[in-house]
Order: C-alpha cells, then sequence, then structure tokens
C-alpha cells in the first residue's frame, strides 16, 4: 500500500486531469477525506508539507 502522501498526490492529479481548468473549484480536504478514507486534519497536514516544500525550491 501507497503511504498517505503519495495517495494524495496520486488523486489530486487523477481529479486535476478529469476536469475543465477553468470549470475548477479545487478540491476540499473533506472531499478528500471522505474519498481516501483520510481524517480531514491528516490530509491537511500532508498537503501544507507538499506545499512547504513546492515554496522553498
Amino acid at each position: 500500500m501507497k503511504p498517505n502522501r503519495e495517495q494524495i498526490i496520486d488523486f489530486m492529479i487523477k481529479c486535476s486531469n478529469s476536469v475543465n481548468n477553468e470549470d475548477s473549484k479545487g478540491v476540499s480536504t473533506q472531499y478528500l477525506s471522505n474519498r481516501l478514507g483520510m481524517q480531514r486534519t491528516n490530509i491537511s497536514s500532508i498537503l501544507n508539507a507538499l506545499v512547504n516544500v513546492l515554496m522553498n525550491n
């Protein structure tokens, strides 16, 4: 099984590939929680860490 971080990244990529960017309003942590079966707070922490990595590169 993939680590939570990889599951979130894979799901976000899948979501971004399946919607029209002009109509997209984003994906909430609650939506990710429901779809991936993870706690919303854990998803939020992982997303914040990913943003920090992107901002520091």
